[in-house]
């Protein structure tokens, strides 16, 4: 299903958003002087960054915007609870405004998958 141009707009800037932080995070611990990242986060979002490139410039963001919502926000819920901070911190080093802009990006990707929903449904009816 080819998606919306809000979409694609969106997935387009977070991926390049990611994949920026990601080749950052390959040289550095501290990236855009706020979050934290180690090798491991930083091949993540590298793949999640190249992947959401390439898949909004064929106008195809839609499942990836699902897809990278609900692992931003799992990732940032799991931080913020007290019992898998650690486990989180450890794999990921991820910090507190890491986490608090995982749900913010996690929760709008979502919310654009929704939106480019209800685009679809009334742009099908005339």
């Amino acid at each position: 299903m080819k998606s919306g141009s809000l979409i694609n707009q969106y997935v387009l800037l977070l991926s390049i958003f990611l994949l920026a932080q990601g080749i950052w995070g390959l040289f550095s611990e501290t990236v855009f002087a706020l979050l934290t990242s180690n090798l491991t986060h930083a091949i993540i979002h590298i793949s999640l960054g190249t992947t959401g490139i390439v898949l909004a410039i064929r106008h195809r963001a839609y499942q990836f915007s699902i897809f990278l919502g609900i692992v931003l926000l799992v990732a940032g819920i799991l931080y913020l609870v007290p019992a898998t901070t650690p486990i989180v911190a450890s794999l990921l080093n991820l910090n507190n405004m890491g986490a608090v802009i995982n749900v913010l990006a996690g929760s709008f990707a979502l919310l654009a998958a929704a939106a480019d929903d209800v685009y679809i449904i009334e742009k099908s009816k005339g």
